[in-house]
């Protein structure tokens, strides 16, 4: 999966054929504005991250820093053949329906799972670094009207609608999802420290990318797989278009939310967000397999 023109996701044939998973450093990714999505400009991946800048901003930054360190690199099965490039993908609608099965099933783990948190580290007698880690999980935890999973599972019973046609999640998806289970359990039982630390940061990292790519590389597969299938004629389009009038423009309010929670965090848990993205990341690509093939 490759980050161009803005859009994770977006594979060139050439690197595709090598196996690659790469980012690269947008200029004008700051602004979230979903307009200038087509007009982004890539910048020298050698630039040094600014610790002054934005949170969703440092991010980018350690993203492209990590692609470059080969941090990010996703593993194929020994003999798999690589990944086809987008414009060569079928969109054939038992591909998209598992490819929304999969989402459906991170995308409601993600939720239940801060919602568990959220319970845990909201109690009445919670230490400030609980109420801290609570403050920013909440601000990734959807209460800005991003939530998928309800218009992930509208859009599936619209085109699927016998149950019986509704296939099961691809190990990639499951993997992603028991990952983000465990986070949760860990921010129910951790004591205070580098293990409740920790387990709040794999949790926001899920959130963080799921949702980067969902408003990235997924509004641009969406808009593809709508053409293909006929979508927005048979109104399956909630997962990209549903959402309520005070978020306005999603990505932006993604940035917003991002920001906000860079601010909250102590440096010891902008640390651990950081350490936490090479595995979310990873899994986070692996959700475009049922996508990526050619028939």
């Amino acid at each position: 999966m490759k980050l161009v023109d803005g859009q994770l996701g977006s594979v060139h044939a050439d690197e595709a054929a090598r196996g690659r998973v790469s980012y690269v450093r947008v200029k004008n990714w700051g602004s979230g504005r979903q307009d200038d999505i087509g007009d982004l400009q890539v910048e020298s991946t050698s630039e040094a991250a600014a610790m002054d800048a934005p949170f969703y901003e440092q991010l980018a930054r350690r993203l492209q820093m990590m692609e470059a360190e080969g941090e990010l690199a996703v593993v194929r099965p020994p003999g798999a053949p690589p990944l086809p490039p987008v414009e060569a993908w079928a969109f054939a609608e038992s591909h998209y329906v598992q490819h929304m099965v999969d989402l459906l099933c991170v995308h409601t783990a993600l939720e239940q799972g801060i919602s568990r948190a959220l319970a845990a580290l909201q109690q009445e007698d919670a230490s400030q670094d609980r109420a801290r880690l609570a403050e920013v999980v909440g601000l990734l935890g959807f209460d800005h009207g991003l939530a998928r999973s309800a218009h992930i599972a509208a859009d599936l019973a619209i085109i699927c609608a016998d149950p019986a046609r509704v296939p099961s999640p691809l190990p990639n998806a499951a993997a992603f999802a028991q990952y983000i289970r465990l986070a949760a359990e860990r921010c129910e039982r951790a004591e205070e420290g580098e293990e409740l630390t920790s387990a709040a940061a794999r949790l926001m990292a899920s959130a963080y990318v799921v949702h980067l790519t969902l408003l990235t590389s997924g509004m641009r597969i969406g808009a593809a797989a709508t053409e293909r299938l006929g979508l927005f004629a048979k109104q399956a389009v909630h997962t990209y278009r549903t959402y309520p009038d005070e978020v306005g423009r999603p990505l932006e309010a993604f940035v917003t939310a991002v920001n906000a929670a860079g601010d909250a965090l102590e440096q010891r848990g902008r640390e651990a967000f950081v350490v936490a993205l090479p595995g979310a990341m990873q899994r986070a690509s692996l959700l475009l397999e049922a996508l990526a093939r050619t028939a």
